[in-house]
């Protein structure tokens, strides 16, 4: 009977804990839509705040005129604005951190053993003092080697936000040369 009893706990406990579940389901609100992050301000269109700028007509044109001039300064800024074969390959070259610090354990491992071989020399045991001195320059060496790539590295995130920056300031001056163009001033 009380085999019984304790099977039918566990089975009553399982069914409370999935009714709760649903209902802890049923009742969450539904989440709200959540606007554009790169949403356009009254009176701007979306290429205007995508750049950050404003376009003002100049001629009275009127917003479909606006949006078809906009969008085709836009995508005419964009292919004017991409780097050309010769400026991709040079950034790519630049780009790799994979040879930051290459040799730095080895180099500590000698430089470690010449001074551990010294210092075992005159206490009497260079061979223990080479060891010894390796294994030190080898661990020194690494932590040269792993503050190399580091450096490589945010050095190479910030190329790539710079280059980022100029792509966009690029785009942005094309699409204002070309709205220019089109009887607008572009702010």
């Amino acid at each position: 009977m009380s085999k019984q009893k304790g099977v039918n706990m566990k089975i009553g406990f399982i069914v409370a804990v999935f009714a709760g579940t649903m209902l802890a389901q049923q009742q969450q609100p539904a989440p709200a839509p959540q606007a554009a992050a790169n949403q356009a301000a009254p009176g701007q269109s979306q290429v205007a705040s995508t750049l950050k700028v404003y376009a003002y007509p100049n001629k009275g044109q009127s917003h479909d005129q606006q949006f078809k001039d906009e969008t085709e300064c836009y995508n005419s800024a964009q292919v004017q604005a991409q780097p050309n074969a010769q400026d991709a390959q040079a950034a790519q070259q630049g780009q790799d951190s994979s040879n930051a610090g290459k040799g730095q354990g080895a180099k500590g491992a000698a430089k470690g053993a010449a001074g551990g071989a010294a210092i075992g020399a005159i206490a009497g045991d260079a061979g223990a003092g080479a060891g010894i001195g390796a294994v030190a320059g080898t661990m020194a060496g690494r932590r040269q080697k792993k503050k190399a790539e580091k450096e490589a590295d945010q050095q190479q995130q910030q190329q790539q936000q710079a280059q980022q920056a100029q792509a966009t300031d690029n785009v942005r001056r094309a699409y204002s040369a070309c709205m220019e163009a089109r009887n607008y001033t572009v702010k």
